[in-house]
């Protein structure tokens, strides 16, 4: 779940991840798998923790 203060950006994007879901039914497939990939590594967080960058880069 995400929440989104005053961008209505966010919304619009998470409406169109949607449209393509529904256009491409493989994408919630190949969307989650990145999801898990990414998380152990670190670069599935939505903000800042403690003065770490939003993206980390390697």
């Amino acid at each position: 779940m995400d929440i989104n203060v005053n961008d209505r950006l966010g919304l619009i994007n998470s409406y169109m991840i949607l449209a393509y879901c529904y256009l491409l039914p493989g994408l919630r497939f190949l969307i989650a798998a990145s999801k898990l990939w990414a998380k152990p590594l670190g670069l599935n967080e939505p903000g800042q923790t403690r003065g770490s960058p939003v993206t980390r880069t390697r």
